[in-house]
């Protein structure tokens, strides 16, 4: 009679613990699968914002079309086109504003072209209304820091310099510390600079100082995947080129922005993730436009 209540006594023991192992089953999970979830949906969200709109080339825009801008973390824009107010707007939202400088050509609709028309120093191929300046000239090289200064007071974090191409063009040992000189002053206002292109300029500073610190905290290379050539083997050397010069700078602690044109003539949907999934394993940022104007 005992070993039978023992036998009863011990199925009674098994049943509460199945019943207990079951209740909280039923409390765990439901939180396990919503932890899964949650976590999926904030680094969802966070990939589509650290990534997809994080960074914004818009120097093609003015200030009607600012909401363009509403998605973006960083944007550069050319705040000649912008108010103070614009630019205040847009860092109470929350967004790091750089403005489109270009220190190295003169473009024939700014109003100071005519001022320093006689510094042009040849045609700038393939853009229509643009020439190469003459940055030694001490004039340039003040004008640049004047017009940098007048762009803080509007309320910048930073410059998106253009144009230091003007060292690939004329390789000369002026042209090369003029652009020291310009970038130098400008950081000296205690600012942020991305270099746009100038990958000559960039590489030489950088092996004759070794940081590129006193001029630029990040470089934007433009078509480095969409590199628009015709012959397919040349454009992949193109794209193995800056892959390695860009890599090379990011070891130095550069960061590292690319602007992607993604047109009729090399539309392509696989390309888009290409750049997106290698811009996200070296921690890049990108920006992919659909047109040449960046508007």
């Amino acid at each position: 009679m005992e070993n039978k209540n023992e036998e009863k006594e011990l199925e009674v023991k098994k049943q509460i613990k199945k019943l207990r192992q079951i209740a909280l089953a039923i409390v765990i999970i439901p939180m396990i699968l919503f932890l899964i979830i949650f976590v999926f949906l904030i680094k969802s969200k966070a990939m589509a914002y650290d990534y997809d709109e994080r960074y914004g080339v818009f120097i093609g825009i003015g200030r009607k079309d600012i909401k363009k801008l509403n998605a973006y973390q960083t944007v550069v824009i050319d705040a000649e086109h912008f108010t103070k107010d614009d630019i205040t707007r847009l860092k109470k939202a929350g967004k790091t504003v750089y403005t489109y400088l270009n220190i190295g050509s003169l473009e024939d609709f700014r109003t100071y072209y005519k001022k320093y028309k006689h510094l042009a120093i040849s045609k700038y191929d393939g853009w229509e209304g643009e020439e190469w300046v003459n940055v030694a000239d001490k004039s340039w090289q003040k004008f640049m820091l004047k017009r940098a200064k007048d762009f803080k007071k509007k309320g910048v974090d930073g410059f998106f310099v253009d144009n230091s191409d003007v060292y690939y063009e004329y390789p000369k040992a002026g042209i090369y510390k003029g652009l020291v000189k310009i970038l130098t002053d400008i950081r000296k206002l205690n600012t942020k600079v991305i270099i746009n292109g100038g990958d000559v300029f960039v590489s030489k500073y950088l092996k004759e100082n070794k940081t590129l610190k006193k001029i630029a905290d990040g470089v934007n290379q433009e078509g480095v995947f969409t590199t628009l050539v015709e012959d397919k083997k040349k454009g992949e050397e193109i794209t193995k080129y800056y892959l390695k010069y860009l890599k090379k700078l990011s070891r130095k602690g550069v960061q590292i922005y690319l602007t992607e044109y993604i047109v009729e003539d090399n539309k392509d949907d696989k390309l888009e993730y290409k750049i997106a999934d290698y811009c996200q394993k070296y921690g890049w940022d990108y920006y992919i436009s659909y047109n040449y104007n960046l508007d």
